[in-house]
């Protein structure tokens, strides 16, 4: 697995999930995703990303 970097974009994130943009955007939103914004810009940290996926926080959007 490629090493990710401490800090990913929502793209980024997106296709380390197997996600479409879209739909992270849309978890980034429902706060599914742990995120920060810097000015408009929306960043994911490693580290809560993998905790999230750790947790298996993550809700699948097929089982509503």
């Amino acid at each position: 697995m490629t090493e990710l970097p401490e800090i990913l974009t929502v793209q980024e994130a997106a296709k380390y999930l197997r996600l479409k943009r879209s739909t992270a955007y849309e978890y980034v939103k429902q706060g599914l995703i742990p995120s920060v914004r810097l000015g408009r810009q929306i960043r994911i940290p490693k580290d809560q990303l993998i905790n999230m996926m750790d947790g298996k926080e993550m809700i699948d959007s097929r089982t509503k």
